[in-house]
């Protein structure tokens, strides 16, 4: 049997495909840390440390489809930039656009991630990049009052009833698909791909207490996400499931992805809350 062999001074395959494109995504106004430039070599190499994860650059891409940059201008802000293949996500950048405009994000019941912008790739047309602020899963750090778990409730369903009176369903909102802005948590933020690094490679403080600071929850990621006509009246889908596979998926027929939803919520309370 084959093993995996990780060589931080090596870009994994996934890896490789960013690297090619560093100069489109400078063009775009989004720069990728040095791991990513075309030129770029292990920094401990040059140092009198042997130790590569003391270096913020021998820290991989953990998804090939999404990649930290930094924003020019606006303070050097970190972004999340998420490719999309539209032959397999027909839908996900007009929802999640929809979903996360500006207009959109005026209403205080609107839990879905903010999109940035939006762009084409300039070799493939079916590539496209959704650019959206850096975020960390809502349960690290952990929850450590009853308030703090009530707020996540309060805002999760809020966040949910948002979705459905837009005539969308997520269809995927299980709790990798729900993170949290932790910027009033860490003042200096973290590493976008290893949330107990700081942003330099280095360790991450304490943060403080989620009731010390003002926390937003967020669902990501519309990929299954399906969007309906106001005036449609039989709102029924089969086809992918996504992380879980709830009762009625599994006999194969059509089945209400609105209920759907409200599972795979509930199941994220049960697993992350009451177990």
């Amino acid at each position: 049997m084959a093993t995996f062999e990780y060589a931080p001074d090596r870009l994994e395959n996934r890896e490789c495909f960013w690297r090619d494109r560093y100069h489109f995504f400078k063009s775009k106004g989004y720069t990728l840390r040095p791991r990513y430039h075309p030129n770029w070599e292990a920094s401990w190499k040059f140092s009198a440390d042997p130790f590569p994860d003391r270096f913020e650059d021998s820290i991989i891409q953990w998804k090939g489809a999404l990649l930290d940059a930094t924003q020019e201008g606006k303070g050097g802000k970190s972004v999340f930039i998420k490719r999309v293949d539209l032959r397999t996500h027909p839908h996900e950048v007009r929802i999640a656009s929809r979903l996360g405009s500006p207009d959109s994000r005026n209403d205080g019941r609107n839990h879905c991630i903010p999109v940035l912008s939006v762009f084409s790739d300039d070799h493939d047309p079916w590539f496209q990049y959704i650019v959206m602020p850096v975020l960390r899963p809502f349960n690290k750090p952990t929850f450590t009052s009853f308030g703090e778990l009530v707020d996540f409730v309060d805002q999760t369903l809020e966040g949910l009833v948002y979705i459905h009176e837009q005539h969308v369903t997520h269809r995927d909102c299980a709790a990798e698909n729900i993170l949290m802005d932790g910027s009033n948590l860490y003042k200096d933020g973290w590493h976008p791909m290893d949330h107990w690094r700081a942003r330099d490679g280095g360790d991450l403080p304490p943060s403080r207490k989620r009731s010390e600071a003002e926390i937003e929850y967020y669902f990501i990621d519309f990929g299954l996400s399906a969007e309906f006509d106001p005036e449609q009246h039989e709102r029924l889908v089969t086809g992918r499931c996504g992380r879980t596979q709830a009762p009625e998926q599994i006999s194969g027929l059509p089945y209400d992805p609105f209920k759907l939803d409200v599972y795979y919520l509930g199941r994220v309370y049960q697993t992350k809350i009451v177990d």
